[in-house]
């Protein structure tokens, strides 16, 4: 992944998140979540980096919000 925002990852009500990261060839779990999402809402995943420099395991907020529907134009 890089910096900044990536493209958009449709998930159905429920999905979870396994992140890794390689360091000097060995892998470590970097984040691990599962998210419950009900059909009127949606969601969006931030990952932020590490509280600790040198730490694998990134910080995330998961924001969510109500969708109303939609309200015709006349």
């Amino acid at each position: 992944m890089e910096s900044g925002a990536d493209r958009l990852i449709p998930a159905e009500s429920g999905t979870d998140i396994n992140l890794r990261a390689q360091v000097k060839g060995r892998s470590y779990q970097a984040c691990s979540l599962a998210t419950r999402v009900p059909p009127a809402e949606r969601a969006l995943l931030l990952l932020l980096p590490p509280y600790q420099r040198g730490a694998v395991e990134v910080q995330w907020r998961l924001l969510v919000d109500k969708v109303s529907p939609e309200k015709s134009i006349r």
